[in-house]
C-alpha cells in the first residue's frame, strides 16, 4: 500500500500550540495559488519538539528533509505530485492540524503514479490560463499526460472529485478519500497523485514535511 494512515498520533494540546504559533507568526506567512503558507517548517523549533519524536517512532528523521509547509486554506488545490527535480524515492508526511468548522473534509490519495521525478499540477480546463503558472509543473489532464501511469478507464468516481472542478480533471483516477482529521498522520510515497478533496465549509490547516527516503523501507 503507498500509503499509511496514524490515528490520533498528536493530543489537542499539541495541535492548538500549531494555531497559535501559526496566529503569532502572521508576519513570516505567504500565500501561493491561493494557500497561506509558513516554509521550511522541519528548521522549527516548534516542530522539532513536537512532531519530530512522533516521526521517529516510524522512520529515521536524519534523512533528508526536501521541505515544504504549515498551510491554511479555504478552497481546494487540483491533483498533484511534490517531487523536486530527479530527487526520488522521497514520502511525504501530513498532519491536519485545524478546521475552522467541525465538518467532514476529506484528504484524496490517488493509486495512479508519475514515471517522471518531477513536480506536476493538473489543471484541466484551467492549463492555459495560468500563464504565471510554471511551466515545468502545470499540466493538463492526467488521463492522457504521458508521465501518469496506472489509467485503465475512463470513469469519473465521484467521491475522488473536488467540487467546482471539471469531472474530466478525475477521468480514470482511483484511489481513497481519507478522513482529514486534525492529530492524525498521514504518509504516503510522493510519486502519488493526491488532492485537497472538496473543502466544504470553511478553512483547514495542516503540515506537510518531506523526506527523501524510501517509503515502502520504512512502510
Amino acid at each position: 500500500m503507498h500509503y499509511k494512515v496514524i490515528e490520533q498520533a498528536f493530543t489537542q494540546d499539541e495541535l492548538d500550540q500549531f494555531v497559535n504559533y501559526w496566529e503569532n507568526n502572521a508576519d513570516s506567512i505567504y500565500v501561493t495559488r491561493g494557500m497561506n503558507k509558513l516554509q521550511e517548517p522541519w528548521s522549527l523549533p516548534i516542530v522539532q519538539r513536537i512532531i519530530k519524536p512522533v516521526l521517529d517512532r516510524y522512520f529515521d528523521t536524519s534523512i533528508k528533509n526536501l521541505g515544504d509547509n504549515i498551510y491554511r486554506h479555504d478552497a481546494p488545490y487540483y491533483p498533484h505530485v511534490d517531487i523536486s527535480k530527479n530527487i526520488y524515492p522521497c514520502f511525504n508526511v501530513l498532519i491536519p492540524i485545524a478546521q475552522e468548522k467541525p465538518v467532514e473534509q476529506h484528504f484524496i490519495i490517488y493509486d495512479q503514479w508519475v514515471n517522471e521525478y518531477v513536480g506536476a499540477t493538473w489543471l484541466g480546463e484551467w492549463y492555459e490560463q495560468q500563464a504565471d503558472f510554471d511551466n515545468n509543473k502545470k499540466r493538463a489532464y492526467p488521463y492522457d499526460d504521458k508521465i501518469v501511469e496506472g489509467i485503465y478507464s475512463d470513469k469519473v468516481l465521484d467521491h475522488l472529485t473536488i467540487q467546482g472542478k471539471e469531472h474530466a480533471l478525475f477521468k480514470g483516477l482511483t484511489g481513497v478519500a481519507l478522513d482529514f482529521k486534525p492529530g492524525n498522520l498521514i504518509i504516503f510515497d510522493s510519486k502519488h497523485i493526491h488532492a485537497t478533496g472538496t473543502m466544504t465549509d470553511g478553512w483547514k490547516m495542516g503540515c506537510t514535511l518531506r523526506f527523501a527516503g524510501d517509503y515502502y523501507e520504512y512502510f
